[in-house]
């Protein structure tokens, strides 16, 4: 497996896995040309096991609220699951923030979603007793654009 920043050819192979409409890979690719995030992708050989955005520049990127880096939408594809590429994905982002010279990092995972939430926190991820509630528009599997609202706990690490 290799993790590295995502290049165009990384970008077509993470689409071809979307559903139609959700440019997805596309949207965290125009934000690193930006320079307001890294997109990080594993992959091995000519497959995309999973992808990472790490914000850096919360201001730029319409996050506010993002005082630290802000580790976002940490996707594995579930053929790859439960085989350590989201932890590798975590760690690489993780130094990519350090190399930046920041000292902690930040998430926000779903209050509904418990597997991510013991994966961070066996990372050493720590809640702040924080929550943030959005509502977004997304494309769902079928290609139907629809919207959510999520809460989630902020949890930071220290680097």
């Amino acid at each position: 497996m290799n993790i590295r920043q995502a290049t165009p050819a990384d970008v077509e192979l993470a689409a071809r896995r979307e559903p139609p409409g959700a440019d997805i890979a596309t949207r965290h690719f125009a934000r690193q040309q930006r320079g307001e995030a890294v997109y990080l992708v594993a992959r091995d050989r000519e497959e995309i096991l999973g992808g990472e955005l790490l914000i850096i520049d919360g201001n730029a990127a319409g996050i506010p609220e993002a005082r630290l880096p802000l580790l976002r939408h940490l996707h594995v594809e579930p053929a790859y699951r439960n085989r350590g590429v989201g932890a590798a994905l975590m760690a690489a982002a993780e130094e990519v923030a350090r190399e930046r010279g920041f000292t902690r990092v930040s998430l926000i995972v779903g209050v509904d979603n418990p597997r991510a939430r013991q994966l961070y926190l066996r990372l050493g991820y720590v809640p702040t007793g924080e929550q943030q509630t959005q509502t977004y528009t997304y494309v769902d599997q079928d290609g139907v654009e629809r919207q959510a609202t999520e809460t989630g706990d902020v949890m930071v690490k220290a680097l």
